[in-house]
């Protein structure tokens, strides 16, 4: 934890704030460059746009430094920092340590008291530090500077968030009304991902990654090569840092990609039914083979990651110093064994604590009330949808 005069060596010194008007002039001013190209009604919702990413990105940045005196966003730049001092000083050094494993020989004989120790979870946990390595080229451009590094990751969520957004704006039938503030405007969304974290960067690349495929779907797309390329690129630094989303986003965008080639039989109808029965059968017989693959007891039980993940849930719901004792903190799923059975029945318990909790009586604390607003208001619009 950070005590006064490390907050302001590390993050609030003149030098720091310096910077940061400095990225924020860049901000504005490419803002107002950039706007001239934006269709006129869109104009003002895209500078909005901008600056709800900024606002919210400082917010998480005061909250963080001040409140939890640190928390992961200190981790995260606290070893980036030292990666920096590394790429400085013995950049052949650098290059071994960005291909080396996370391992406690190669802690101990990459790192000295001149360039500094990373945070050891972080070394060893090698989706956090491959954030890292991303991070070393911002404190390159910032000079070190946190919060101009916030500024420039907000900027990139803003217009990475931004560039999906007109892009889904010409598919299909939607409701431009509720389009932009339900794609733009999320307060949790651009609190807890514009900043420096690992979701900053996660949502970053899923936001690209889904851009370029409809890109591709698009019969307006000239240069489909290139649009091919970068889905490559972001969907493998997805996998780099959130291996889990890479299945995520692979399972809609496949069935969005069936139903664009369905979709061009429209004009024959028998082709058209025989393709989307022959896609129904492709679909049941994955899932078929994903739950016996999968799903049995033997996979289960010998999987690595599986069984992590259930002690480290065990730790969480056990773990009353840190959480109290009010269990709508810690969600409960069911699961002690990892049995199939267990799995299958603590779905509808996992998507319905993934898509509204927390619950708003569940979330009066200043980090989680925009999630138990947000909670409400997703709640109404299914019902009223339904």
């Amino acid at each position: 934890m950070l005590d006064f005069q490390n907050i302001i060596r590390d993050f609030l010194s003149p030098i720091d704030f310096a910077v940061a008007m400095m990225v924020l002039l860049f901000i504005m001013v490419a803002t107002l460059f950039r706007s001239q190209s934006v269709e006129r009604d869109l104009k003002k919702t895209y500078s909005l746009n901008i600056a709800f990413k900024l606002l919210f990105s400082v917010v998480f940045a005061t909250y963080y430094i001040l409140v939890f005196k640190g928390g992961d966003t200190y981790a995260y730049w606290q070893s980036t920092t030292v990666l920096k001092n590394v790429f400085l000083s013995d950049f052949d050094l650098f290059l071994e340590i960005v291909h080396a494993d996370g391992t406690w020989e190669n802690y101990r004989g990459f790192f000295n008291t001149r360039t500094g120790y990373p945070m050891r979870f972080i070394f060893m946990e090698e989706e956090s530090f491959f954030v890292c390595k991303l991070l070393v080229g911002f404190q390159l451009i910032t000079f070190g500077s946190y919060i101009g590094t916030t500024l420039l990751l907000a900027y990139w969520m803003a217009l990475s968030n931004w560039r999906l957004f007109t892009q889904v704006r010409t598919v299909g039938n939607l409701n431009k009304r509720w389009l932009a503030p339900l794609f733009l405007f999320i307060p949790s969304v651009s609190f807890w991902a514009s900043g420096v974290s690992k979701d900053t960067f996660a949502l970053i690349f899923i936001f690209n990654a889904v851009y370029h495929v409809i890109k591709l779907l698009s019969k307006s797309t000239i240069n489909k090569a290139a649009s091919l390329v970068w889905t490559i690129v972001y969907l493998f630094l997805l996998y780099k840092i959130r291996p889990f989303l890479l299945g995520a986003i692979l399972l809609p965008v496949g069935i969005m990609y069936i139903i664009h080639l369905i979709n061009k039989l429209d004009s024959v109808k028998f082709i058209k039914y025989t393709a989307q029965g022959i896609a129904l059968i492709v679909v049941i017989f994955v899932m078929g083979f994903a739950y016996q693959r999968y799903l049995n007891e033997s996979y289960l039980s010998n999987n690595s990651a599986f069984n992590n993940a259930i002690v480290i849930q065990q730790d969480f719901e056990n773990n009353t110093a840190t959480y109290g004792e009010d269990e709508g903190k810690r969600y409960n799923l069911g699961i002690t064994s990892g049995s199939t059975f267990e799995i299958i029945r603590s779905i509808p318990l996992a998507i319905t604590a993934g898509i509204f909790r927390p619950f708003l009586w569940e979330a009066l604390r200043p980090s989680l009330i925009f999630n138990g607003l947000e909670s409400i208001l997703y709640i109404f619009l299914i019902l009223r949808f339904l």
